[in-house]
């Protein structure tokens, strides 16, 4: 179970994804992002903070 602090909660979110990096095999990671609404095919560069757990940072929707 990962715990977000309460006051960070008011600027960033916390999601369960699953990645694909360039055509590799996919893996399941949590996310901690600015992001507040994502859905599937939206493109994120990722920082790892720990394993299966990285930071996010938003570079566009799938409809964009």
């Amino acid at each position: 179970m990962i715990l977000i602090n309460p006051a960070l909660s008011f600027w960033y979110s916390l999601y369960q994804v699953e990645l694909t990096d360039g055509g590799k095999k996919n893996k399941k990671a949590v996310v901690l992002t600015k992001e507040r609404f994502m859905e599937e095919g939206d493109t994120l560069k990722i920082k790892a903070i720990a394993h299966k757990i990285y930071f996010g940072i938003g570079l566009g929707k799938k409809n964009e």
